[in-house]
């Protein structure tokens, strides 16, 4: 069984017997009947888990950031762990979050 990632939605398996999307989720049972989860890319800020909509609610920039970096690493390292963050390190690189825990650009020296 191999993923394809030809596919923009990550959600095709060669190989596989049966495939299930659900929220936003792949799910893939290969001949073996093994369930297989596979993280989807995400297509707009509405997609987005809900800690990250919450955190980033004041800056929408920052949010397309998270999502772009999240997208962008899923596909190169195939790891959800690992894509969010290197999403939240995308984030970080232009936003800082202040003492009263809100993200605000960062000044430019």
């Amino acid at each position: 069984m191999v993923l394809d990632p030809a596919w923009p939605g990550w959600g095709v398996i060669r190989g596989a017997a049966a495939t299930c999307t659900a929220g936003g989720y792949t799910f893939c049972r290969s001949q073996c009947q093994a369930w297989l989860y596979l993280p989807m890319p995400y297509h707009d800020r509405s997609n987005l888990p809900a800690n990250v909509r919450k955190a980033l609610a004041r800056v929408p920039h920052a949010q397309d950031i998270y999502k772009e970096a999240f997208n962008s690493a899923l596909a190169q390292y195939k790891e959800e762990g690992r894509a969010h963050a290197v999403a939240w390190h995308a984030v970080k690189q232009q936003y800082v979050k202040g003492e009263d825990g809100k993200w605000r650009a960062k000044t430019r020296k």
